[in-house]
């Protein structure tokens, strides 16, 4: 999988986990991760972290990268990533239509 694919998917998830969180909060549900339900009462704060968080994992991404061409076991490493960002998401998506 190319570089780009893995910053998008990530990209992808971190906007999916938000809105989903940001759903579930409406509908009256618990935020178990008490710094993300401290920023739940102003949206702007909620959404800006979401943002910088998502900042991040892409530089972390981009490191790693290139990185990887020096350390091999690094490749393994954005897939991972990706795929736990992925787990909050399905998560989130559960307990929403289950409710």
């Amino acid at each position: 999988m190319r570089p780009l694919w893995y910053v998008i998917a990530f990209v992808v998830l971190s906007a999916l986990d938000a809105i989903t969180t940001w759903v579930g909060a409406d509908r009256g549900l618990a935020e178990a991760n008490p710094l993300i339900a401290a920023r739940l009462s102003l949206p702007a704060l909620f959404f800006g972290s979401y943002a910088v968080f998502t900042l991040l994992g892409v530089l972390l991404l981009v490191v790693v990268f290139r990185l990887s061409r020096f350390i091999s076991p690094l490749r393994y490493f954005p897939s991972l990533f990706v795929l736990l960002k992925a787990l909050p998401v399905f998560s989130n998506l559960i307990v929403l239509l289950g409710t």
